[in-house]
């Protein structure tokens, strides 16, 4: 039994095609916009779907729907009113025609190495900059041990 989001989406691909991951995405989908209060017509605006698939959901979650309730639950929250289930066109677009976004590819890729330098040259200038302070506290405690004793001979 899938004990997570995650090993269940992974079963999912394992199991159906890609036709039927979206079919059911969009159903899990409307079960949760349901769930959550919308109207058909929302719906219908938000996801492009009929009115007789929501209401075939909608009789679902009625008549047996706890295991839609149960998965729904799982789904992650909605941030700043965006639906995280949502496809975007542009993604989905990239994800079918490959070859005609390599170079938008390759300077993602580019970018995400120099944001992994930098994070490394900011890990050691930091690291650096600590041992920096650690010498010149040792510089400092072997400076005050050195005059400790003339300091209180001169009192």
């Amino acid at each position: 039994m899938c004990k997570t989001l995650d090993d269940a989406v992974i079963f999912l691909e394992d199991l159906i095609t890609k036709k039927e991951l979206e079919t059911l995405s969009k159903r899990l989908r409307i079960a949760k916009l349901l769930i959550e209060g919308f109207n058909y017509r929302e719906i219908q605006d938000t996801l492009h779907v009929s009115h007789g698939t929501i209401a075939k959901v909608s009789y679902w979650l009625s008549d047996r729907g706890e295991g839609f309730r149960k998965i729904v639950k799982m789904l992650p929250k909605r941030v700043q009113g965006k639906d995280p289930l949502e496809f975007s066109a542009w993604e989905d677009l990239k994800r079918k025609y490959p070859s005609y976004f390599l170079p938008e590819l390759i300077v993602d890729s580019i970018n995400a190495d120099r944001k992994k330098k930098k994070e490394v040259k900011v890990k050691n200038l930091i690291s650096a900059l600590d041992n920096t302070l650690n010498q010149k506290r040792k510089v400092h405690e072997e400076t005050n041990n050195l005059f400790k004793p003339h300091y209180k001979n001169s009192r």
